[in-house]
């Protein structure tokens, strides 16, 4: 996915939001702002949206000192998210397609993302996501290719708070597949890291492996030799979220990209409209 002219807002409120976070310095926050507005001014629409928005995160560390601004949310979120994974786990294995529960669950925690602002409800909308349409709706596919015999999964985790619903959709594919799970190196957003994926008890489930960065999504000119190692032998790919929607999008392997669309621009590409719920099969070779 390249940068359109209707992400430049977009990248100016992530730089807003991130900033307040880090100090409360008014002069600092419209040093980053500033900094903010320079940078999109030069930003080359042969670029993804997150790797565009990177610099806001790295502006915004060098000038404050703080590298993890939403460090306390991510925890909250975190803890939130745990206390509702024994009534969620009942409710997915009373229904009457299991998996497809799991990844719907998966989908709802995709509601979490602290970076664009966007309010939401997690009470109201796992009422919803039990029962919604699918806007685009790949998940036959999905479960057919599960069927046909062991498979190789690389799962791209998105967000604190929600590698818990995460966790649900792993603890099904695990029974009989080999998933590795990945996480970012460091603090960028609300995003999963190691950390995260321990408290959350995957790392007891499954290999955990991180991108290699701190990017958004998948930073490919930071991506380590394990990352890449474990993309390329991988027979599907789940991709969480719309950062990792931007930066696999068009990229070599059988991906199903799971996320609720939450900016005009993605749910244009994907042919839905905003807000919906998506399991979306990619091929690309």
């Amino acid at each position: 996915m390249k940068v359109e002219n209707a992400c430049i807002p977009c990248i100016m409120k992530q730089a807003y939001n991130t900033a307040r976070r880090a100090t409360s310095d008014q002069d600092v926050i419209r040093a980053i702002m500033n900094k903010a507005a320079d940078h999109v001014k030069s930003i080359s629409f042969d670029m993804t949206p997150a790797d565009a928005s990177n610099y806001v995160y790295e502006i915004t560390k060098e000038l404050t000192g703080i590298a993890d601004p939403y460090f306390s949310e991510k925890q909250k979120y975190n803890q939130i998210c745990r206390s509702m994974l024994p009534e969620i786990r009942k409710r997915i294995e009373a229904s009457n397609d299991p998996l497809q529960a799991a990844v719907r669950v998966a989908i709802l925690g995709n509601l979490i993302d602290l970076g664009i602002g966007l309010e939401f409800d997690l009470d109201k909308d796992l009422e919803r996501v039990f029962t919604e349409p699918f806007a685009a709706d790949d998940y036959e596919s999905f479960a057919a290719f599960l069927k046909t015999g062991r498979k190789r999964i690389l799962y791209l985790g998105d967000n604190a708070g929600e590698i818990f619903f995460d966790r649900l959709l792993v603890e099904k594919l695990c029974v009989e597949h080999t998933v590795t799970f990945v996480v970012k190196k460091g603090p960028i957003i609300n995003d999963a890291t190691l950390e995260d994926a321990q408290y959350a008890g995957i790392t007891d489930l499954v290999k955990v492996i991180d991108t290699g960065s701190c990017g958004i999504g998948v930073k490919w000119s930071e991506a380590s030799k394990e990352f890449m190692e474990e993309y390329q032998k991988a027979d599907m790919i789940i991709s969480k979220g719309q950062g990792n929607f931007e930066t696999m999008s068009g990229k070599k392997g059988k991906k199903y990209f799971l996320l609720r669309a939450k900016c005009d621009s993605v749910a244009g590409m994907l042919g839905v409209s905003f807000g919906g719920i998506v399991i979306k099969e990619s091929i690309d070779t």
